[in-house]
């Protein structure tokens, strides 16, 4: 088990700060859109919560190669929606390296 206090520097690019709510939304998220099985199965060995202002993250297992999960890009609580109504991204915010772009179908580069 790991309790993490986010940094509060930690902005998106709208300049609000990123919050817990957005981590904990970030896991269900990514846990009830999994693409594979195996994805799936990892990412439910993994509890995030919210104890008073902490991130506690948990995890059902011992196996340790588990922890590279929590290296995905973190999505804003807000925007996630967008996500799932599969919806262009140009408003969404983004922090870090990663940055949303709208989904190009059936192109090739």
């Amino acid at each position: 088990m790991f309790t993490c206090e986010l940094n509060h520097h930690a902005l998106w690019n709208n300049r609000e700060p990123i919050e817990v709510d957005d981590v904990i939304a970030t896991y269900d998220f990514y846990k009830a859109n999994a693409k594979s099985e195996h994805f799936k199965s990892r990412l439910e060995k993994i509890s995030v919560t919210n104890d008073n202002g902490s991130l506690i993250i948990s995890f059902d297992t011992t196996d340790i190669t588990l922890i590279n999960l929590l290296f995905l890009p973190i999505l804003r609580a807000t925007d996630i929606g967008a996500f799932q109504a599969d919806k262009a991204f140009s408003d969404a915010s983004f922090s870090g390296p990663y940055a949303y772009e709208d989904r190009i179908t059936d192109e090739v580069t």
